[in-house]
C-alpha cells in the first residue's frame, strides 16, 4: 500500500464549520409607530456554514472555500463496486481509492488465481486501510468509503484503476472517479 503525496500541508484537508445563523432585517415595507403601522419583514437571516472542499488536480491539490451553503442528510458512507474482469495481472494493475494505491502482486495476489480469489484478496486488501471496508461476492467488490460527499473531500472518494497492459482487469462502477452516495451533501443555505 503506497500513499500518494497529495497532501501538499496537513491544512489541505476538506471540512466544515457547525453551521451558524446570520441575523439580517430585510423590511419589504418601513414602519411607523406614531401612525400604528409595524414594518413588513422580508426575512429574519440565514443558516449557513463555511465549508472547505478539497479538490484533486492533476498536480495536486486545490482548495477552495464555500461560503453560504448548508451540509444536509444523515450521516452515510461512500460506496463503489469494482468487477475483477481478468485474473491476468501479467503487467501490474492499481486500484487507487482515497489516498491509497494498491498495486496487483505487491499490496495482494491476483495473478493466474481466478476472479473470484483476486476479488477476495482485493477486498482484505481495502479492508486494511483506515476508513474503508470492502466485501466480495464472487467477482465483485463492494467498497464502503467515507462519510460525506466527494464535493467536501474529494481525495477521500477517489476511486480509480489503472492498467498498464492491453488486458483490462477491472471493470469500475463510479461517477466520474469518486465514491458515491455519501452523506451529508452540500446544500442551499436557509433562509429565516
Amino acid at each position: 500500500m503506497s500513499v500518494e503525496k497529495l497532501f501538499p500541508s496537513p491544512y489541505a484537508r476538506g471540512g466544515a464549520q457547525p453551521p451558524f445563523t446570520i441575523l439580517v432585517a430585510n423590511l419589504t415595507a418601513p414602519g411607523d409607530p406614531s401612525v400604528g403601522r409595524n414594518p413588513v419583514r422580508a426575512r429574519n437571516g440565514f443558516r449557513q456554514q463555511n465549508v472547505t472542499p478539497v479538490g484533486l488536480a492533476p498536480h495536486g491539490t486545490v482548495v477552495g472555500a464555500r461560503t453560504g451553503t448548508l451540509l444536509g442528510g444523515q450521516f452515510t458512507r461512500s460506496t463503489g463496486t469494482v468487477t475483477i474482469a481478468s485474473d491476468d495481472f501479467t503487467v501490474p494493475a492499481e486500484v487507487m481509492i482515497g489516498p491509497f494505491v494498491l498495486v496487483t502482486d505487491e499490496d495482494f495476489d491476483a495473478d493466474g488465481l481466478g476472479v473470484a480469489v483476486v476479488a477476495t484478496n482485493l477486498a482484505a486488501a481495502i479492508d486494511n486501510l483506515p476508513g474503508y471496508s470492502a466485501v466480495a461476492v464472487v467477482a465483485a467488490v463492494n467498497v464502503t468509503g467515507p462519510i460525506g460527499d466527494p464535493r467536501v473531500d474529494a481525495i477521500a472518494h477517489r476511486w480509480a484503476v489503472r492498467t498498464f497492459g492491453a488486458v483490462a482487469n477491472f471493470s469500475l462502477l463510479t461517477e466520474g472517479g469518486f465514491l458515491t452516495g455519501g452523506l451529508p451533501e452540500p446544500r442551499a443555505m436557509e433562509i429565516l
